[in-house]
């Protein structure tokens, strides 16, 4: 994608806009949405005439840009697990969480087949009741949705001082 379309084309974050999820440079059209459209089928060119604020090359770059830094992994991640809470017939799925520690005043969730630890909720494993409880006596296992409920979204100030080119050590 050439240098000049980036700054027309771009994918902006503001706290105070659709809370905060990425949305194309503007607007208040979260590129969540545009996956969706993408996931059932629909081309740009028919997104964008669905949205008549939007270009097709603006569609074409927001869907590149997810893909390019990881945001299409992480939503196709949370649509499976809504998937699978949702599912009647699914065993009922939980979290495994560490009591042993935390991380500031995160806690510490298992990650998927039992590979270490995460502080994020959106790279944790989900797991079913038996496979929850078969892990240490420290660990123990959370309803996804009691979860998801109390979870919060937060920025990690390291990646707005690289985004912003602040001097080490933050803001001040």
């Amino acid at each position: 994608m050439a240098e000049n379309h980036i700054q027309e084309l771009g994918i902006e974050s503001n706290p105070g806009v659709c809370g905060g999820d990425p949305c194309i440079r503007g607007t208040r059209i979260p590129v969540s949405c545009l996956l969706d459209w993408r996931c059932s089928g629909h081309t740009p060119e028919e997104t964008a005439s669905e949205y008549k604020d939007l270009s097709v090359k603006q569609i074409e770059y927001a869907l590149w840009w997810a893909d390019e830094y990881g945001f299409t992994a992480a939503w196709r991640r949370a649509q499976q697990r809504s998937e699978q809470a949702q599912d009647e017939d699914e065993e009922e799925l939980y979290y495994i969480l560490d009591t042993r520690t935390v991380v500031g005043n995160c806690a510490l969730f298992w990650r998927p087949n039992a590979r270490g630890y995460c502080c994020d909720i959106n790279e944790a494993g989900l797991y079913t009741r038996a496979e929850a409880e078969s892990h240490r006596e420290t660990d123990v296992a959370v309803p996804f949705e009691l979860v998801r409920r109390l979870s919060s979204q937060h920025c990690r100030l390291d990646w707005i001082s690289q985004s912003m080119k602040l001097p080490r050590g933050g803001c001040r």
